[in-house]
């Protein structure tokens, strides 16, 4: 990946100096077809004094970002944050629906735990995500509602793939 990227780059800056590839190779002592294969895309790696030598008969000068910047990783954060606060909030309006209308609520109740044993056949959630489910949406509504809403330190995992997302699809 780094080579590809590496290899456009000497390639728009060749073009846009418009030297082409004999002259660049005749000056950074490279043959061309490794030039070639680098600026294509299709080479192996290509060794560091090779690209040194090719940047400085462009006049370029290299340098190597490994992550991403501080502020992508603030916004990121930023990001997840707010989906985490729309999971919990859409958590919260099924809770108080499910207080505020006990027939629905029975019916959507069922339908959740059908979910649960879903994920249960298929074995597509960890067995401690299925029973802390089930054990949530046991009983009442208004016992389904408080349990739902008090997850303590689980609440992000266990909103994070719900059996309630038929209400919200």
């Amino acid at each position: 990946m780094l080579a590809r990227r590496l290899g456009q780059q000497i390639r728009d800056r060749r073009s846009s100096l418009g030297i082409g590839q004999e002259a660049l190779c005749a000056k950074a002592d490279v043959s061309r077809g490794v030039l070639s294969k680098l600026e294509s895309g299709r080479g192996a790696p290509v060794q560091t004094d090779v690209i040194d030598r090719l940047a400085a008969g462009l006049g370029m000068k290299l340098t190597v970002n490994l992550g991403e910047s501080a502020s992508g990783r603030a916004e990121e954060r930023l990001r997840q944050a707010l989906r985490r606060a729309e999971l919990r909030e859409r958590h919260l309006r099924i809770a108080l629906e499910l207080c505020a209308d006990p027939k629905r609520a029975r019916a959507d109740l069922r339908r959740a735990l059908q979910q649960v044993d879903l994920w249960e056949r298929k074995k597509s959630c960890s067995p401690s995500y299925i029973d802390g489910w089930r054990a949530a949406l046991a009983g009442s509504p208004r016992q389904a509602a408080l349990a739902m809403t008090s997850f303590g330190e689980w609440e992000n995992a266990m909103y994070q793939n719900s059996p309630w997302s038929f209400r919200w699809s």
